[in-house]
């Protein structure tokens, strides 16, 4: 499975859950299975980062508002991509302390394609 080629179409993009260790979101692939290796690749704004990694699929979680959460570790990702990745946690881990707290649970999510 690859995501949209584009990354610069926001109306492609997956609102997804990311760590150092992997990535979640929620998909309406139903095939997707625990095992599975997928190809993925992620766009951080703002300067549109694009790391590339394998995940490979860990949970899999029926969602109440349709889809499938999908849930995801790296079993291959470049370690450049990795120190890149960490450093744009971070920061966006800093902007979320900067701001005003929201009371959702979108302030946890950060967008990829």
């Amino acid at each position: 499975m690859a995501f949209e080629q584009n990354p610069l179409q926001p109306e492609h993009w997956h609102q997804a859950t990311l760590s150092e260790g992997g990535v979640a979101f929620v998909s309406n692939d139903d095939s997707l299975q625990l095992g599975d290796h997928i190809a993925i690749r992620l766009t951080l704004p703002p300067a549109l980062f694009q790391p590339r990694a394998v995940g490979e699929v860990v949970g899999v979680n029926t969602e109440d508002r349709g889809g499938t959460r999908i849930h995801t570790r790296f079993v291959r990702l470049e370690d450049s991509d990795r120190q890149q990745l960490a450093r744009h946690i971070m920061r966006w881990q800093i902007r979320q302390r900067q701001q005003p707290n929201t009371g959702t649970a979108e302030a946890n999510d950060q967008s990829a394609d």
